[in-house]
Formats: C-alpha cells, structure tokens, sequence
C-alpha cells in the first residue's frame, strides 16, 4: 500500500521512517508543499517530491500545518474526521475529551461570563479559533476588561501570509480560563490500535506583552499518568484502523490536572 509522508522536510531522520513504515508493508512517498521548496534545505539520502496535489484517497500523514488543511478540505481514509475536526478547533478538542470525560476546562461561552471571571480577579486567555501554535493567542488580566472587546475584534481580524500559504482560517475567537502550570507537548504516533509516545517535552514559558511564548523545550520521560492520559486522548478522537501521528500541547496544574 503508498503511503505519504506530507511535509518531509519538516522532520529529519527520512531514511528510518522509511525503514520503519516499510516493515509495516508500505510504499512510502514523502512529499512537500510546492512553495516550500525555496525554503527547504534537505540532507537526506531520500527523495522528497514537490507538490500542489495527492491522488484522490490517498493514506496521508501530514507533519506540518499545510498538509494537515489539505487533509481537513480533501479528507484521508487513515485519519478520523474527529481527530481532523479538533486539529482546527480547540473549542471542538475540549467538547470531545470533555464528553469522554477528561477534561474540566472552563469556556467562556459570552463576553460577559469572561468580564465576571475578570472581576474576580481570574485571568482569562483569549485565542483565534483555528489557528495553532499559539498564534495569536493572549492573557487578559482585571486590567483589561475595559478593553476586552477591542481584543476580540483584533482577534477576529488577524490575518497573515502564512494563514494564507497553510490555507490555515481564522474562524472565530476562543474566550476560556487561563490555567497556571507547567506545559509540555507530546509527539504521539497512533497504527491502528496500536499507541506509541514519541517524544515529550517541557516547555519553559515566558510572556512577552501579555503573549506566551516558548523559551525553551526540555526533554523529559513520561509518568505513568501522563502517558495513560495521552491514550486516552487519542483512543477518543482516533478510529481503530486509522493511522497518523498526534501532536498535543498541554499543562498540568499545581493540582495535577492535565488540561490540553
């Protein structure tokens, strides 16, 4: 069976996914984004091809943020519309591990219910619904409630090239309660069935005006809790035959909550 490995150069090590995924019995193509080409710089002993289109039902793995929208707009038979959906849609990522009963995150379904936490001296984070990363993402303290409106019409508003490049949308904005703690991001792979953690990291956060960014990523081993929890995660948003990795950015509070 082909496989595609979209976004190769977005990784290293080619040579052993390849090795790796032919035991497994398949023909694997890695491929890139036409426009990246320019940027790429490729040390690899296998060839990645360029290009703007997959052959209808292709069994696609996408590594970076453009191949996972051409997955969202063109579908792929090896990954769920669930885990596809909550790719691009934290709000939608919280419903479906809230319903499987994971995660006690609080969203702020109006202006107003985020203008009371505020009041009550709660931070409340304010982010574009659709986009990744972080990007755009901001913390709002007592403060700012007299601003909160003008934040959320700048968040509406954000627009830039490389949404544009990604075919990454904005689609709305995202109220929720800021959550204190230590944040990690996860690198999962998912064979039918079959779980594998990849890599976890710490990420050391610093706020660079009232924006958190990432400093630092620290490798780390997995507790137990951590690892059963990422299971779990992805036994929700993930089919049994499907195939693909899974990232995840996550804190756990000062309580032990782990909250995506």
């Amino acid at each position: 069976m082909e496989l595609f490995i979209a976004g190769a150069t977005s990784v290293f090590g080619l040579e052993k996914i390849e090795e790796a995924f032919k035991f497994l019995g398949y023909q694997v193509h890695f491929v890139e984004a036409t426009f990246m080409k320019s940027y790429a710089t490729i040390d690899e002993d296998v060839a990645v091809t360029y290009v703007d289109s997959l052959p209808e039902n292709s069994v696609i793995i996408p590594l970076s943020e453009y191949w996972i929208s051409y997955c969202v707009e063109h579908s792929s038979p090896n990954i769920s519309q669930k885990a596809l959906q909550a790719s691009r849609s934290k709000k939608l990522l919280h419903t479906y591990l809230q319903e499987a009963g994971f995660s006690n995150f609080i969203l702020y379904k109006t202006p107003s219910e985020a203008i009371e936490a505020l009041k009550n001296d709660k931070k409340v984070l304010i982010k574009p619904e659709g986009l990744h990363s972080g990007f755009g993402v901001e913390v709002l303290d007592k403060s700012k409630i007299t601003i909160l409106e003008k934040q959320i019409e700048k968040t509406l508003n954000l627009k830039t090239k490389t949404m544009k490049l990604m075919k990454v949308e904005n689609k709305g904005y995202m109220l929720c309660e800021y959550v204190e703690g230590d944040e990690y991001s996860a690198d999962c792979f998912y064979y039918k069935g079959r779980i594998s953690l990849v890599r976890l990291c710490r990420k050391e956060i610093i706020l660079i005006n009232d924006k958190p960014c990432t400093a630092v990523y620290q490798l780390i081993e997995p507790t137990e809790e951590i690892t059963k929890v990422l299971f779990g995660w992805i036994k929700t948003l993930f089919e049994k035959d499907n195939l693909s990795f899974a990232q995840f950015d996550f804190i756990i509070t000062p309580q032990n909550h782990i909250i995506p």
